[in-house]
């Protein structure tokens, strides 16, 4: 079996609320990017103001309207523009999910399994606090070395 082929046919939403940290939606964008490479089918949910889209590190990284590290995790994903509550019936004409990547929060999506990225753990001192990638090497310990 191909390694591609290991999640065929399992169907990933990838929704993370917009005013949840850039390192969040950085880590979703990479967890469904993977999910994606084994073979899912992911969908992402691009909110209104999408942070990934200017991110860069570069001046040159810009690919149209989206960055470059957009662009490499959004990669044959199927994007759905920002969803309102409203507007959650764009949702029935995917297929129904198998999971839920999603923020600290969580997010509306009955009866299926969800995986919650954050910066910190619930109940963790940094819960809630804006965070850096130089903070999140301090949290974890690499800055130590």
């Amino acid at each position: 079996m191909n390694a591609a082929d290991l999640l065929h046919g399992q169907c990933v939403l990838e929704w993370i609320q917009p005013d949840e940290p850039t390192l969040v939606h950085i880590a979703a964008g990479f967890a469904g990017r993977l999910l994606n490479d084994l073979g899912a089918e992911v969908v992402r949910v691009v909110p209104k103001y999408d942070p990934l889209a200017k991110l860069q590190s570069h001046p040159r990284e810009q690919v149209g309207d989206t960055s470059v590290l957009a662009t490499y995790l959004n990669r044959h994903k199927i994007l759905v523009r920002s969803l309102t509550n409203q507007s959650t019936s764009l949702l029935t004409s995917q297929p129904t999910p198998h999971l839920v990547i999603t923020g600290a929060r969580g997010v509306g999506v009955p009866n299926v399994s969800q995986v919650c990225v954050s910066a910190a753990g619930p109940g963790s001192d940094m819960d809630g606090l804006p965070v850096s990638e130089l903070g999140i090497q301090g949290f974890v310990g690499p800055t130590d070395l």
